[in-house]
């Protein structure tokens, strides 16, 4: 199950990432401004990231249990 949660929490990792330098980005140089609704997909990235994060960390640590 570690296998199948570790991508996907990675992959949603790198588009928060990605979305931090393109907000960045886009308050410095004024170009363009960031839409709402990204801010709510990234609020929900974010979340399942944690979620993602705790329950690896929970499964982790209950396999290692003797």
């Amino acid at each position: 199950m570690i296998k199948k949660i570790k991508p996907i929490r990675d992959y949603l990792s790198v588009f928060w990432g990605i979305s931090i330098v393109y907000r960045i980005f886009g308050k410095v140089t004024g170009l363009y401004e960031v839409p709402k609704w990204l801010g709510s997909i990234i609020f929900v990235i974010i979340m399942t990231v944690i979620l993602l994060s705790a329950t690896i960390y929970f499964i982790e640590r209950k396999n290692k249990k003797p």
